[in-house]
């Protein structure tokens, strides 16, 4: 697959997250499209899939707080809660969203999380003996 383009895709991965956010009946803030989406294509490292699982994980955001309306702070908790980043780098709250490389908070949380599969693995493999 291609990935994601800026202004390209903005239109269609809005459209994605309507059919995704339709079945909760979550309605979006006005600057939805223009604002927020060009900041979740960047997030999700212009990956489709990516894009669309952070998307997932931000309704998900908005779900549990109750919210009615999906605004850019349920984004800017699901890329937080995914990256453990503070918030001087995290796309949905700095002004220059797109002077970040959201590709090293990523490196940084999938070698966290293979190392913490490998600390489980040795434990395992200790119990074993």
């Amino acid at each position: 697959m291609r990935s994601l383009s800026l202004p390209g895709d903005i239109a269609m991965v809005f459209a994605a997250l309507q059919d995704i956010a339709s079945v909760t009946g979550l309605s979006f803030a006005a600057d939805i499209k223009n604002h927020v989406v060009p900041r979740l294509i960047h997030a999700g490292l212009y990956e489709l899939g990516s894009t669309l699982q952070l998307a997932h994980e931000a309704i998900g955001e908005a779900i549990s707080a109750g919210a009615q309306e999906m605004t850019i702070q349920h984004f800017a908790r699901a890329y937080r809660a995914r990256s453990g980043c503070a918030d001087s780098v995290n796309p949905f709250i700095v002004p220059r969203w797109e002077t970040l490389d959201c590709t090293l908070v990523l490196r940084k949380t999938q070698a966290e999380a293979e190392a913490a599969s490998h600390a489980v693995d040795l434990r395992n493999a200790r119990k074993l003996r």
